[in-house]
C-alpha cells in the first residue's frame, strides 16, 4: 500500500512537471515556426515586448490551442493510461451520464457566477508586505488584460473554440481525469477535490483571481465525484463558464464581464450552489450508491 500511495504522489509530480515543461516547449517551437515564416510577433510577445499587430492575436490564439492539446491533453491522456489503464479513459470520457447532471452542472456554473466575480482582486486595493512581489503581480495582470483587450472583442467563433471548448476537455482531462483521480487514490474526500482545485488554480499563473478559480476547481471536482468519474458534468460547466465570459466581453466590452458585484448578490449565488449541490448529492449521488 505504500508503494502505491508514493507511485501516485510521484504520478502527481511528474505530472505536472510535464504540463510545465510542454507548456513552455509548445509555446517556444510555435512562436519559432511563426517568426521563421516572417512572423515575429509571438516571439516578441514571449521575450516581453506589447503586442502591436493585429495578426499576432490570430498566433496567440493558436499557441493557445497548441498548448491546451499537447500539455493538458497529452500528458493527462499518457499519465493516466499509464497509472489508471484503459478503466481510467473510460470511466472518465465513456461512462454514460444522464442530463439531469448536465443540467445540475451548468445550472450550478451560471449561479455561481456573482460568487466568483465577487472574489476577484482589485488591483488598486490590493497589497503585499513585499512591494516587489506585488508590482510584478500587478505588471502581469495588466499585460494580461492588454491582452485579453485585443483577443476576446474579435472572432467570438475562434476564441469560444480556444478560450471556451478546448480548455473545457483537456484541463478537466487534465485536472479532475487525472489529478484528482490521483490525490483520491491517496488522500480521498475533500482534500483531494479542495488540492486539486488549487493546483487548477495555481497552474492559470493569475493571482488576482486565484480565489475565484479555486473555487470553481473545487465546483469541478465535486461535480466528477458526483458522477462516479464521468468528467462530461465538469466538460459541460466549464465550458459554459468560459463561454459566458468569452460572449460578455465580445458583445459588452471586457470591462462588462469582468464587472465585480457586492456581497448581497454573491451571498444569495453562493447560497443558491449549496443547495444544487446538496440536492445533487442527495437525490443523484446518494441514489447512484444505494
Amino acid at each position: 500500500m505504500k508503494n502505491v500511495r508514493e507511485e501516485r504522489w510521484m504520478g502527481l509530480i511528474y505530472a505536472l512537471s510535464g504540463v510545465w515543461l510542454l507548456h513552455s516547449l509548445v509555446q517556444s517551437a510555435v512562436a519559432r515556426v511563426f517568426n521563421f515564416y516572417g512572423r515575429p510577433g509571438l516571439l516578441e510577445f514571449f521575450s516581453g515586448a506589447e503586442l502591436t499587430e493585429p495578426y499576432v492575436y490570430d498566433d496567440v490564439r493558436f499557441s493557445i490551442a497548441a498548448v491546451q492539446i499537447f500539455a493538458f491533453g497529452l500528458v493527462g491522456t499518457i499519465f493516466l493510461w499509464v497509472y489508471f489503464g484503459r478503466e481510467g479513459l473510460k470511466t472518465a470520457f465513456c461512462q454514460k451520464t444522464n442530463l439531469s447532471r448536465l443540467f445540475f452542472a451548468v445550472a450550478a456554473v451560471v449561479l455561481a457566477q456573482p460568487a466568483i466575480q465577487w472574489t476577484v482582486l482589485d488591483p488598486e486595493s490590493f497589497s503585499l508586505p513585499w512591494s516587489e512581489w506585488e508590482s510584478e503581480l500587478e505588471r502581469v495582470e495588466a499585460r494580461n488584460a492588454r491582452l485579453l483587450q485585443g483577443l476576446l472583442p474579435h472572432r467570438l467563433g475562434l476564441n469560444l473554440l480556444v478560450v471556451a471548448f478546448l480548455p473545457a476537455i483537456m484541463e478537466e482531462l487534465f485536472f479532475r481525469g487525472l489529478i484528482l483521480k490521483l490525490l483520491q487514490s491517496v488522500l480521498g474526500g475533500h482534500s483531494a477535490v479542495w488540492l486539486s482545485a488549487l493546483l487548477f488554480s495555481a497552474l492559470h499563473f493569475q493571482a488576482f483571481g486565484f480565489v475565484g478559480r479555486t473555487l470553481l476547481g473545487a465546483m469541478f471536482g465535486y461535480m466528477t465525484v458526483f458522477s462516479a468519474g464521468s468528467l462530461w458534468p465538469a466538460v459541460a460547466a466549464h465550458f459554459v463558464n468560459n463561454a459566458v465570459y468569452v460572449a460578455a466581453a465580445f458583445f459588452f466590452g471586457l470591462s462588462a464581464a469582468e464587472r465585480t458585484v457586492s456581497w448581497a448578490p454573491a451571498l444569495v449565488s453562493a447560497v443558491a450552489v449549496a443547495a444544487v449541490f446538496v440536492f445533487w448529492r442527495k437525490k443523484l449521488y446518494l441514489a447512484d450508491k444505494t
